[in-house]
């Protein structure tokens, strides 16, 4: 019994540390700036009668966002709803 309970618990262990590491990772790629841009286009694309320009300078959902060049249009049509010449949100979240 015994030696059941300490296999469960380096199961456990290992389990945890690979969720964290692979979330961990996940959240890295996805805040590279560039990697950032492709889904913001992607996503609004997707779920928007719109199309996304920007530049994304600087992403983390610890410290906030900067993004440059931010224009917004109608797709049909192609008139520009917004632009935003540059857009900083910044948290800190300790």
């Amino acid at each position: 019994m015994d030696s059941k309970k300490k296999i469960f618990y380096r199961v456990a262990i290992f389990s945890l540390i690979s969720i964290f590491t692979l979330l961990s990772l996940l959240y890295h790629y996805v805040m590279i700036p560039s990697h950032s841009e492709r889904l913001i286009r992607y996503l609004f694309h997707k779920y928007t009668q719109g199309d996304i320009t920007l530049k994304v300078k600087k992403a983390s959902l610890i410290y906030g966002f900067e993004l440059n060049d931010l224009h917004i249009k109608v797709r049909n049509t192609g008139k520009e709803v917004l632009f935003i010449k540059k857009l900083h949100f910044q948290t800190f979240l300790p």
